[in-house]
C-alpha cells in the first residue's frame, strides 16, 4: 500500500488517516510505502487541502487501486480530480442528497468514511517531519513561508495521542457533564449564520450550568469573541487536560459541527465511553448510530437538560450506553480499525 504524504495538507484533519495507517503497519496488518508527491503530480495537494490519498494493491491479483479520504466539513464540496481518478472516495461528511447531485458515473465511488478526531503519534511523526523538510527546502528565499513550516510540524506533534481519550466502559466515572462549544465570528463562516449557532450554544451552557451546578464542567472555548462578550461563560479547562476530563466524566453533550458536519467530539466521547446526549447526526455513517442506545437525542436546551437528568438518575442506563459507546468506538472509530475496514472495501474491488 502506498500513502502519499504531503505537508501542504491540513495536517490536523488528515492526522487521523496517518495515525491509523501507521498503526496498522506497526501491527504488520499492512505493508506501507510512503511517497512524497512533487509539484505537477496528480497526488500533490493544494495548500490547506483536507484530502489524503493512497494506492492499495491487492495481495493476489496485484492490481493497484487509488482511493482517497476527504475530511472536509462541507458535504456538498468534493475534490474533482480525486473524484475522477479514485476508485473509492471516502467522505467524512457524507450526505446522501449531496452525493446524489454528482454525475451518475462518479457518485457510486463515494462512500461514508465515518467519525474521526485529530490525533498523532511517534510512528507517523518522522514521515511528516520529512514532508515538512521537503516543503521548507522548496520555500528557501521566501522567509515568511519558510518560518511557517516548523510551527506546522509542532502543531501536529501536539495533537492528542490516538489512545489519549480511551477509557473502558468497565472503568469508573464521575457524575459530571461535559460541554465546551466554540463561538464563531461571521467572518469565519461561509454559508452559515454565526448568530444562530452562537445563540444556541450560549443558551445550552447557561441552562446546563443552572440545572447541574458543579456537576457541569465546561463552558465556551476561550476565544477572543467569547472572552469579550461572555466572560462569565468561558471555560477554564486547559486544552491539554481535556482528554483526561473526558475519561473521568460520565456525560458528553454533542452539537453538530459547522456545515452540519459530524464534529470530532463525538468520536472522542465514544472513545472515553461517555453517555452521549446529542443533536441527531445528519450525515451518514458506515454503521448508523441508534437513538436511545448510542445517544439520547435532544432538540432544545431544555431537552438537553432533561436527557442529562435521565442519565444521571438511571445507573442501568448509564452502563448500557457506556458499553454501546465503547463498542462502537472499538469497532468503527478507533483509527486503525476504521482504516482497516476502508482498506478491505478497496481490496474487494480488485478481487
Amino acid at each position: 500500500m502506498t500513502l502519499y504524504v504531503d505537508a501542504d495538507q491540513d495536517l490536523r484533519h488528515t492526522s487521523y488517516v496517518y495515525t491509523g495507517l501507521f498503526h496498522l503497519a506497526h501491527q504488520k496488518r499492512i505493508a506501507l510505502r510512503v511517497r512524497y508527491p512533487s509539484p505537477g503530480e496528480r497526488q500533490k495537494s493544494v495548500r490547506g487541502s483536507l484530502l489524503a490519498q493512497v494506492e492499495i494493491r491487492h495481495s493476489e491479483s496485484g492490481k493497484a487501486i487509488p482511493a482517497c479520504f476527504d475530511l472536509r466539513d462541507q458535504s456538498y464540496i468534493f475534490y474533482p480530480s480525486a473524484l475522477e481518478h479514485c476508485s473509492i472516495y471516502f467522505k467524512r461528511s457524507y450526505h446522501e442528497l449531496d452525493v446524489e447531485s454528482l454525475s451518475e458515473d462518479v457518485r457510486s465511488r463515494v462512500r461514508p468514511f465515518g467519525l474521526t478526531y485529530p490525533c498523532s503519534d511517534l510512528r507517523s511523526y518522522p514521515v511528516l517531519a520529512r514532508a515538512v523538510a521537503r516543503a521548507a527546502f522548496r520555500a528557501v528565499g521566501r522567509p515568511k513561508e519558510l518560518l511557517s513550516w516548523p510551527y506546522k510540524l509542532l502543531d501536529y506533534g501536539r495533537l492528542p495521542g490516538p489512545a489519549d481519550f480511551e477509557h473502558s466502559s468497565a472503568a469508573s466515572k464521575e457524575p459530571v457533564i461535559v460541554f465546551q462549544p466554540r463561538l464563531w465570528e461571521q467572518s469565519e463562516l461561509v454559508g452559515e449564520c454565526a448568530a444562530t449557532i452562537n445563540e444556541q450554544r450560549i443558551e445550552m451552557v447557561v441552562e446546563l450550568r443552572r440545572a447541574f451546578g458543579e456537576r457541569f464542567c465546561g463552558g465556551l472555548v476561550p476565544t477572543p469573541l467569547a472572552r469579550e462578550r461572555y466572560p462569565e461563560l468561558v471555560s477554564s479547562i486547559h486544552p491539554r487536560s481535556y482528554p483526561q476530563l473526558a475519561r473521568r466524566s460520565l456525560i458528553g453533550v454533542y452539537t453538530r459541527g459547522l456545515h452540519h458536519s459530524t464534529a470530532w467530539k463525538l468520536g472522542e466521547y465514544f472513545a472515553a465511553s461517555m453517555c452521549v446526549v446529542a443533536e441527531p447526526v445528519r450525515n451518514e455513517l458506515p454503521a448508523p448510530l441508534q437513538a436511545d442506545r448510542h445517544y439520547l437525542p435532544f432538540a432544545s436546551a431544555a431537552g438537553c437538560v432533561d436527557a442529562c437528568a435521565r442519565i444521571l438518575d438511571d445507573p442501568e442506563r448509564q452502563q448500557r450506553m457506556r458499553v454501546a459507546a465503547y463498542e462502537y468506538f472499538m469497532q468503527e472509530v478507533r483509527p486503525a480499525a476504521r482504516l482497516l475496514r476502508c482498506i478491505e472495501q478497496v481490496r474487494q474491488l480488485a478481487a
